[in-house]
């Protein structure tokens, strides 16, 4: 399949979509109108979504107060439904050997409630305004 990375002027980063003709298509079936001030960044061809990188697209929102939490404390920010999306595009591991691994899934801004927390996690979330509990 062929898929070119496309900044749309009035998107905030770019994207994987798919040419179609007057349209751009994305992965899930929506699509945009194509227009001249469209930057193609890279096209390429792959055999499935999962072989693109995705790392420098709009996907990752690392200003979000969603996402994931590494066990090191390194944060994969997300929209607030994307959790999965990021999980299977952006860090490309099953999502029960991340909980294995003690990855934390951030949901708000508030509060964090989880049995085992690294301490770099601990740090991030406390830096970044998190109410961090142990609910044991």
């Amino acid at each position: 399949m062929k898929f070119i990375l496309v900044k749309i002027k009035s998107w905030d980063a770019p994207y994987w979509l798919q040419d179609a003709g007057q349209y751009w298509r994305n992965f899930v079936g929506g699509r945009v109108p194509k227009s001249k001030d469209d930057k193609i960044l890279d096209t390429i061809d792959v055999r499935d979504i999962e072989d693109l990188d995705w790392s420098h697209t709009g996907l990752i929102k690392n200003s979000s107060p969603f996402g994931w939490l590494s066990p090191s404390g390194i944060f994969y920010g997300c929209s607030n439904r994307e959790h999965d999306l990021i999980v299977w595009l952006i860090i490309k591991r099953p999502l029960h050997k991340l909980e294995e691994e003690g990855w934390c899934r951030v949901f708000h801004d508030h509060f964090i409630c989880i049995s085992r927390l690294t301490a770099e996690q601990r740090n991030w979330l406390s830096y970044h305004g998190h109410h961090v509990e142990d609910c044991d």
